[in-house]
């Protein structure tokens, strides 16, 4: 992922948001009791 997609003050922050996001998605698998795949398929209707 080389492309700058999100920034803040000038600096490129899409690298943390990806990681943010894929933390908030094992935190909702976690207490949904789903998989990636399950996931994935459940996330656009949360």
């Amino acid at each position: 992922m080389s492309d700058i997609i999100y920034t803040f003050n000038g600096k490129d922050i899409t690298m943390n948001v990806c990681i943010q996001i894929r933390a908030v998605v094992d935190i909702m698998q976690e207490q949904l009791g789903i998989d990636f795949e399950e996931m994935k398929e459940k996330a656009p209707n949360l």
